[in-house]
């Protein structure tokens, strides 16, 4: 395609139709370059191709190693072609990493840092990046987090600790078996179990049917809302989450795919917005509809839980806003919870740093 304009703005993921003048901008700015962080990935590869023969190329996130500092050499990368961190991902793991857990195959499924790695890391990349945050030069409104308990049923709190320590659970309700072959796949049943469901195996053939195990953080969620004063925005982890929460709540839940449902929801006319986080974490001003977010359940992503939240938080907001986490006592929602918070101290580290050097 031919662009004849002195700025272009293109999503990220249809970069592809900018390869054909690629090498004619002067500038390319990659917002939220968190999303550049696997080197694998299309979205990757492209980039690179966007700004191999770009003379200066800006990066913008809130989120620059949500998983943790392996998230910098990709983004990095693009950047400087390999200067500060590695020509390859190989070189940088080896550098500064060494293997943890690994599978029986050999596969290393994790990689920690050496001692006084994080330090080196960052002294690396600093007079490439700068840190700001938004004291003194945007108004933020005040947040408060709060952590909402929600008790298992003890029949569904069994089913929980089956499925944990068998990894097989018999279901009686239809006569499924539900199997957790390897550990994600068990976090992410356990987390089903937690939401009030279980996906049945063979989603592929009941067109991911599931059974209804309670309804207990439905109705937290429905307290919550009929408690606040303002509308609710809800970000759920599972499609069955939205649909239970849709079925119980029929008049006052949309979701966030539906026609003109953002204008709506900013002029203050919709009660529950149902939101994906992987979808709605990004780009979209809901500052202005509501200041009360509800995570009916987390997963395990930091970007997400950030982002997501910064949907309401964020300038413009007029309220301080409440964010609730629904949280199963014993069970994954507590680790997941544990989990982002590490992962926080690690990107803050980095964040703290470059703020430290202007």
């Amino acid at each position: 395609r031919d662009f004849h304009t002195d700025i272009v703005v293109i999503g990220r993921d249809v970069l592809k139709d900018a390869l054909p003048v690629a090498g004619r901008f002067r500038t390319v700015v990659l917002d939220e370059s968190s999303g550049f962080k696997t080197r694998s990935s299309l979205r990757w590869k492209t980039a690179r191709k966007l700004v191999k023969d770009t003379p200066f190329v800006w990066e913008l996130s809130g989120t620059p190693s949500p998983n943790g500092l392996m998230d910098l050499w990709a983004p990095t990368f693009l950047l400087d072609k390999g200067e500060r961190l590695a020509p390859t991902l190989t070189g940088f793991r080896s550098r500064w990493f060494r293997p943890g857990q690994q599978l029986a195959s050999g596969i290393i499924t994790e990689w920690i840092l050496r001692e006084g790695a994080a330090e080196k890391i960052h002294a690396a990349i600093e007079d490439i990046c700068i840190s700001m945050d938004g004291e003194g030069r945007i108004e933020l409104p005040p947040v408060t987090y709060n952590t909402v308990t929600v008790p298992l049923l003890p029949a569904v709190r069994k089913t929980y600790e089956t499925m944990k320590d068998t990894l097989v659970v018999a279901l009686d309700l239809i006569g499924e078996t539900h199997t957790a072959a390897n550990a994600a796949v068990l976090s992410s049943k356990l987390s089903q179990i937690s939401a009030g469901f279980l996906y049945v195996d063979d989603a592929d053939l009941r067109d991911g049917a599931y059974d209804v195990l309670h309804k207990e953080k439905v109705s937290a969620l429905q307290e919550i809302v009929e408690g606040t004063g303002s509308p609710v925005l809800v970000f759920y982890r599972f499609i069955a989450e939205r649909e239970l929460i849709r079925a119980a709540m029929p008049r006052l839940a949309h979701t966030i795919d539906e026609p003109g449902i953002l204008g709506r929801w900013n002029a203050g006319e919709v009660p529950v917005l149902l939101a994906h986080p992987a979808s709605a974490g990004h780009g979209l001003n809901l500052q202005h509809g509501g200041h009360t977010i509800v995570w009916t359940t987390c997963s395990w992503s930091l970007e997400e839980w950030l982002q997501g939240n910064g949907r309401l938080a964020r300038q413009g907001q007029q309220h301080p806003v409440v964010i609730h986490s629904l949280v199963s006592p014993g069970t994954v929602d507590e680790a997941i919870q544990e989990r982002l918070t590490e992962k926080k101290s690690v990107q803050q580290a980095l964040l703290d740093h470059l703020a430290s050097v202007l």
